[in-house]
């Protein structure tokens, strides 16, 4: 990757961390969150909170209320709120362990995932040291963000159980607690943006993908864990490729914790959904090179072992118009990606060859499914009695469509790094893409 352009990146993602509020001054996202919390806790100010100034604005000892959050608008902080606070009743080691045992009894795939080593995993959540400025962030999704913090256990369970599969016991205890915190950015992050129904604009866009060097940024700078926790957090969305956010690091610029997080957060997002396994093989055949080979071949044998099958909701003729407009989209967007490569202005080219490479690789992946074929004929492929056919079309289309989507915003995103006529040049083909 070029040295200045993955400057220029790493001052964005800066930038948007600065914008949401962090270091010394206070997030309205967190304190939204901090306000709701203090009305099922009793949160208050282990020390004197004071700003840049030296004024105090709350007392030590003081219960938080909605006064200081009105006092914090406008002020910078002699350091950040979050050293600052301390709550009652806050998640603690005991929590997270029934939590985590509650995940193992009653998810079979997760069972499969962790085969032999899942009381070790639990044993290494247990060890863990919950320091005193992410118990109320924790406690806020616990409390506020319930999904959230099942999503953290879950992701700790399988990035500890996953060191140990592979036998690389020295990374467990880094790689449970960046599982576990990994996601901390999110609470200052808009959450109509995480939760949002509609596609979202670039800069939205960037808010939401600046969230794991938020978690990285916070845990730096209230927290006392090692750097490597910090930095496996931050590169949970990174890819081997370069195809990830929000930095966009290649292989071994990527830490083996991060990389390890990165598995963890993609396999607990399909724990939570259907047919998880027939997704993980998908997910593996349709961009290959995403992850760590090591990583792979456990992802495979995931695959391979869930073999559970869930019903597919939805009329077949709906799944096939589903079907048809995807696959269409991605040729449209394969065609304009062509025609647009003899008019590019040379600052263009990488990021278009790399754009073309990846559509290829989509396209070739689904050519070898076989499903355009089937479509011709989809009541003899996909009707009553193919429901293993029926399964993989819905998936691969889901996969293909979400993988579209993920190329659009990283198309955008650099697109407007490089900046002058970029955006424009890429405009047509994001248009595509986005559908």
């Amino acid at each position: 990757m070029n040295p200045g352009r993955l400057r220029g990146e790493c001052s964005l993602v800066r930038e948007n961390v600065m914008s949401a509020g962090l270091l010394n001054s206070v997030n309205e996202h967190f304190m939204e969150h901090v306000a709701r919390l203090s009305e099922t806790h009793r949160i208050f100010a282990a020390e004197d909170i004071v700003d840049s100034n030296g004024m105090k604005l709350w007392a030590a000892g003081q219960e938080i209320n909605a006064d200081l959050r009105y006092k914090l608008v406008v002020r910078k902080l002699a350091k950040p709120l979050e050293t600052c606070l301390r709550v009652e009743g806050g998640v603690d080691l005991t929590m997270l362990d029934q939590a985590a045992v509650q995940l193992v009894e009653e998810n079979a795939r997760l069972r499969t995932l962790l085969g032999p080593f899942a009381n070790a995993t639990l044993e290494s959540m247990r060890t863990l040291r919950l320091h005193a400025a992410v118990v109320p962030l924790l406690t806020a999704a616990h409390e506020n963000a319930s999904g959230t913090f099942k999503h953290a256990v879950l992701a700790a369970l399988l990035a500890g159980g996953v060191t140990l599969r592979l036998g690389l016991n020295a990374l467990t205890p880094t790689a449970t607690c960046a599982g576990l915190l990994h996601d901390l950015g999110e609470l200052y992050v808009n959450p109509e943006y995480l939760h949002h129904q509609q596609a979202l604009g670039l800069s939205e866009w960037k808010q939401v993908a600046a969230h794991p060097r938020i978690s990285q940024v916070v845990l730096e700078e209230t927290t006392d864990y090692p750097r490597a926790v910090a930095l496996a957090a931050s590169e949970h969305h990174e890819r081997e490729d370069g195809w990830g956010y929000p930095r966009h690091l290649r292989g071994g610029a990527i830490s083996a914790a991060g990389k390890i997080i990165a598995v963890a957060e993609l396999l607990s997002a399909l724990l939570a959904r259907d047919n998880p396994g027939a997704r993980a093989s998908l997910a593996l055949r349709l961009v290959p090179g995403e992850f760590d080979p090591r990583l792979v071949s456990l992802m495979s044998d995931f695959a391979h072992s869930s073999q559970e099958r869930q019903s597919l909701g939805g009329e077949l003729a709906e799944a096939v118009d589903r079907s048809r407009a995807t696959l269409t989209r991605l040729d449209q967007a394969t065609a304009v990606c062509e025609e647009m490569s003899v008019r590019l202005p040379p600052v263009c080219l990488l990021l278009h060859d790399e754009a073309a490479n990846r559509l290829r690789t989509l396209s070739h992946a689904i050519d070898r499914t076989g499903i355009r074929l089937c479509l011709d004929r989809p009541e003899d492929y996909f009707g009553v009695g193919c429901d293993d056919a029926r399964l993989e079309l819905d998936a691969s289309i889901k996969e293909t469509a979400w993988r579209l989507r993920d190329l659009a915003r990283d198309l955008d995103w650099r697109a407007s790094d490089l900046g002058g006529a970029a955006p424009e040049a890429f405009a047509k083909l994001s248009e595509v893409l986005h559908g």
